[in-house]
């Protein structure tokens, strides 16, 4: 049967190489939209079949819980650490703008996640704060009726009522307003009034916020930031948008992140950053396969070329083996775009596979060609005895090469198994190509203009030798062989798929950086429990673990306070007290004239507070009195600015007083 089939393609092919090439080449034409539309998809999610029992539960938490996948700026701290923190404030607030790549970003614990954060207090820490609390309730009434500057700074005059303050700084009372809760006013004045000439004056001011971060103790991790345990590195956490109709699914997203990064490296070149996680790793591998395997396979298809013509000592005929291989391996593409419909991280390869395998069916054709040639002188009958001849062992060869290929259609793994049918299919190509294609173009090439083709027996004096000399060409091969399977049983195998990738890449080396130098890594395994009990009992599970295989576990049982019925008792009094209290709108309108006497009132009531402190004789009322005169002296240049200052000046007060006492009602209200 293979025989008949060899004829009738010999006869074809020589009868009618014009048709025979016409018809490859219409082929190919034709097949160029499909291939432009290829996808190329780079979920590694795409490589497992959804029927494996893992993958469905990976399905059902993605389902049950959304997609958790994050992009991480990681931001080095180095000596600096308000400059670091300033350069994460700066990603997070500009990547927020991003808002329709973006759904949101992260640098430290938003307020509204800590709403019953109190609740993991210690009950009597709970009891002092709420008997404070209730002691203090007609203060934290006027407090909350503040919806412009002078009211709140007829607060603070009335709050540092000199005699008051005095009597139970001087005596320590415990009345609630000890000296921490007036240092802690003061604090606040301070930035309030700060605040308030800076915007008098035109000049930038930060948010009630961001000042009162600065000044706090404690760790970053405690402050609320994003940061790894030894606090080397700051994260800012971003979940992007994707974009389900592309294949790329965060490209647009990714670029303008990076953009956005570019920038504040740039406004902060102090500062060392980076941007990982798994879409990103994904992206990036996704970008590097594309490139390098384009690059593979072109050097390949050169690499090839080149041999072909030192070995044959021709242009000519490589030339057209290179053309054949190359129509074979566009059809390829073709019939994976036509059947699978898309590439995988590990089924683009075969492209650079098939320069290699498929060109052996080439190889094998002109030798034989040339050497039926020098036989025959003619080219026809060349070509018929090639393919009646070593055709037979080029369409064996192929197939079971393809054979092989198919059986990785029996595993489970969903990526190998499309990697084996689009080798295997475009191995069948090449080889059909090869015994098609290829001879119809050795005819019309060599027999132009009536002109008789020339041939030359190739020879390799290398492989000669090895043929005049088996004996010692079997005992190399049998050592080499025994020590290849001396060698394979301490082979090890790396499951890490970092390794994988260029370790050139930003995020690769900033995942690396987390892993190895921190607590932190962006990969995770998830478990899913049905209640609080299954969830304690894996978490105890996990934790018990060497800690080489597990650096660390989070569990719903991380942020559920323990005694919350008790907590909540304890603070009961302190909720009564304030549940009358409605905290007002801020508004925009100034008036200057109140404004001015509430400054001129809180000045004098500072200096004689800060007169009956300093008689403390303690170093740290001087302090305080110190502390106190400062503000006195900035009270009274605003007073004196809001008197002199033009109807222009006064007017920059608008917008920065609704903001300001938006922040401070809304810490009031926290």
């Amino acid at each position: 049967m293979l025989k008949r089939l060899l004829t009738f393609l010999s006869t074809f092919v020589t009868r009618q190489p014009w048709l025979t090439a016409g018809l490859y080449m219409a082929l190919a034409v034709c097949t160029v939209p499909a291939v432009l539309k290829i996808e190329f998809k780079t979920d590694q999610n795409d490589l497992v079949g959804a029927d494996l029992e893992y993958n469905r539960r990976y399905l059902d938490f993605l389902e049950e819980f959304g997609d958790l996948e994050f992009l991480y700026v990681v931001i080095e701290v180095g000596k600096d650490q308000q400059a670091a923190l300033a350069a994460a404030r700066e990603i997070r607030e500009r990547v927020e703008q991003l808002d329709e790549h973006v759904e949101w970003a992260l640098d430290r614990i938003p307020a509204k996640a800590m709403r019953y954060g109190i609740l993991h207090r210690e009950v009597e820490e709970l009891e002092v704060l709420a008997a404070a609390l209730a002691g203090n309730r007609d203060l934290l009434e006027k407090l909350g009726q503040t919806d412009r500057l002078e009211r709140l700074f007829s607060f603070f005059a009335g709050l540092l009522d000199p005699e008051e303050v005095g009597r139970r700084f001087a005596t320590g009372e415990d009345n609630h307003i000890g000296p921490d809760a007036a240092g802690g006013a003061v604090s606040l004045l301070e930035h309030s009034l700060a605040s308030t000439l800076a915007a008098l004056e035109g000049r930038e001011t930060d948010s009630l916020a961001r000042q009162l971060d600065a000044e706090q103790g404690g760790s970053l991790r405690e402050r609320g930031y994003l940061a790894t345990e030894n606090e080397k590195y700051l994260l800012v956490e971003i979940l992007p948008k994707k974009d389900t109709g592309t294949v790329e699914l965060i490209r647009e997203p990714l670029l303008e992140i990076r953009k956005v990064l570019a920038d504040v490296q740039r406004a902060h070149p102090e500062v060392e950053l980076g941007l990982t996680g798994r879409p990103v790793l994904q992206a990036d591998e996704m970008m590097t396969t594309d490139k390098d395997m384009k690059k593979a396979t072109l050097v390949a298809l050169v690499g090839v070329f080149a041999l072909f013509v030192i070995f044959f000592r021709r242009l000519g005929r490589p030339l057209l083996c290179i053309l054949t291989l190359s129509i074979a391996i566009l059809l390829t593409f073709a019939l994976t775009a036509l059947t699978i419909g898309y590439l995988t991280l590990l089924s683009i390869v075969f492209a650079a596979m098939l320069v290699g395998l498929g060109i052996d069916f080439g190889i094998h054709f002109i030798a034989r060609y040339q050497e039926e040639l020098e036989r025959e002188g003619d080219v026809e009958a060349a070509v018929r005895n090639t393919i009646g001849t070593t055709g037979r062992a080029i369409v064996i060869g192929g197939i079971t090469t393809a054979a092989a290929f198919y059986m990785t259609l029996f595993v489970d793994f969903k990526g190998l198994r499309e990697l084996g049918f689009i080798a295997g299919s475009g191995v069948l190509i090449c080889l059909f190509s090869m015994i098609t294609l290829l001879p119809a173009l050795i005819i019309l090439f060599d027999s132009r203009a009536g002109r008789k083709a020339s041939a030359r027996t190739i020879r390799v004096p290398l492989l000669e030798l090895a043929g005049s000399r088996p004996l010692p060409v079997i005992t190399i091969a049998g050592v080499m062989t025994g020590a290849g399977f001396f060698c394979l049983a301490g082979l090890p195998y790396n499951p890490n798929l970092l390794e994988l990738q260029n370790q050139e890449l930003e995020s690769v080396q900033y995942e690396r950086l987390l892993i190895e130098d921190s607590d932190f890594s962006t990969w995770y395994a998830a478990f899913i429990a049905a209640d609080i009990e299954e969830a304690r009992r894996k978490q105890q599970s996990l934790e018990a673990l060497d800690k080489e295989v597990i650096a660390r576990t989070e569990s719903v049982l991380d942020y559920l306070p323990e005694r919350q019925l008790e907590k909540l008792e304890r603070l009961e009094t302190a909720r009564s007290a304030l549940a009358g209290i409605v905290i007002p709108s801020a508004t925009e309108e100034v008036d200057a004239k109140k404004l001015g006497g509430a400054l001129e009132l809180l000045q004098g009531n500072l200096f004689d507070l800060a007169d009956i402190v300093a008689q403390a004789n303690e170093e740290e009322g001087r302090r305080f009195a110190a502390r106190l005169l400062a503000a006195a002296d900035l009270s009274g240049e605003l007073a004196e600015l809001l008197e002199d200052g033009s109807a222009e000046k006064i007017a920059r007060l608008s917008p920065f007083q609704r903001d300001w006492i938006t922040e401070v009602n809304g810490l009031l209200g926290s």
